[in-house]
């Protein structure tokens, strides 16, 4: 097959439903071929809590490396501490972010488990990192 002809059976024409046709040289309908397929958004399942936990300990683990970088730069009283304690702070907003829209959109059941093993870690972030607040204030 010389490369002419392999590139007219490799186009590739969009049509309004988004679905792709692909026209052979040979032929004269054109072939229907579907790319790909999924599951209409009804049957999706709800997250499990395991799901929500995975994501909101990634989103835990950065807002606690930000905490403790601006913990350290506010303690050493660097020229970085101001900004860091920012960042941290939008690393905590992103978190109650997350965590508050898992509470609101996941049944009663997960919403209650994902509250009982994040909730007080997430306190306990924002109460220290009001403390850093504080420190910084009193210099």
């Amino acid at each position: 097959m010389s490369d002419t002809t392999f590139r007219a059976c490799l186009r590739t024409y969009h049509i309004p439903s988004h679905q792709p046709r692909i026209i052979h040289p040979q032929q004269q309908k054109p072939q229907i071929i579907r790319a790909f397929s999924t599951s209409p958004s009804y049957l999706a399942q709800p997250p499990t809590a395991d799901a929500l936990m995975t994501t909101l300990t990634d989103l835990y683990s950065t807002a606690k490396d930000e905490f403790e970088i601006a913990a350290e730069e506010t303690e050493k009283k660097t020229v970085y501490a101001a900004d860091d304690r920012e960042a941290a702070k939008e690393a905590l907003e992103l978190l109650k972010e997350a965590f508050d829209r898992a509470v609101r959109e996941s049944d009663p059941e997960t919403a209650r488990a994902v509250q009982s093993r994040v909730g007080d870690r997430i306190r306990e972030l924002e109460n220290a990192l009001v403390a850093v607040e504080e420190m910084a204030m009193e210099d």
